[in-house]
């Protein structure tokens, strides 16, 4: 499923201001000016990464990202982040989730966006292991 993206608008850049300061109070660094910093991979990005991305680095936090170019700007940011994928194993591992469960939820993410079907068979040979 391809998910539209929000460009940088005036309407979206007001957006995110407005979200960076109910987040970051007045002081905080700017999202935007940090997005101009990263060139056009950010601009693909849309309003639900930018959030996660703001809070990230306002909370030194694990962000939770399965956008690519979301991931990028992690990375270039020295963001730690994981995938909606890995928290349901990392669920899993600690008992937290069932075997079913985990593979119910995996069927259910495919529905909703693309996954390699080696990443999927990856993640349910892993869990079949630390099932044994």
């Amino acid at each position: 499923m391809v998910q539209k993206r929000e460009s940088l608008t005036p309407s979206f850049k007001v957006w995110l201001k407005k979200r960076e300061q109910d987040v970051l109070g007045e002081g905080g660094t700017s999202l935007l000016e940090a997005i101009g910093s990263c060139g056009s991979i950010a601009r693909a990005i849309g309003m639900g990464e930018a959030e996660t991305l703001v809070l990230a680095r306002s909370r030194n936090a694990l962000a939770v990202l399965d956008d690519k170019e979301a991931r990028a700007i992690a990375k270039s940011w020295n963001l730690e982040y994981t995938s909606t994928l890995m928290v349901l194993y990392e669920a899993f591992a600690k008992n937290l989730i069932g075997y079913d469960e985990l593979v119910e939820d995996l069927a259910k993410l495919t529905k909703i966006m693309w996954i390699s079907t080696d990443v999927i068979t990856d993640i349910i040979r892993r869990a079949k292991e630390v099932k044994k």
